[in-house]
């Protein structure tokens, strides 16, 4: 609420989110993990919170960006050929 210009804008938003909670369609233990995914990436917006539950990104994994990452293998030099 303190992000916003006028505290009423962050009451509302906290409140859409809550109304989420209180749909048969969501339910309450589905926008709570949701919250926390958003909680995690900082995104905390009504329109953030709503983007998950579309896409079914409260299941994303943690580590996401580190999927793409090369493992480590003996081949490489190091860093030290470089320096």
């Amino acid at each position: 609420m303190t992000k916003r210009t006028h505290p009423q804008q962050g009451f509302r938003s906290s409140l859409g989110v809550l109304r989420l909670a209180d749909e048969k369609k969501y339910g309450e233990a589905r926008v709570g993990n949701v919250y926390a995914q958003a909680l995690r990436c900082r995104a905390v917006s009504y329109k953030a919170v709503v983007a998950i539950i579309q896409h079914h990104l409260e299941d994303a994994d943690e580590n996401h960006a580190d999927k793409g990452a090369l493992p480590e293998h003996e081949n490489g030099c190091g860093a030290h050929p470089y320096h």
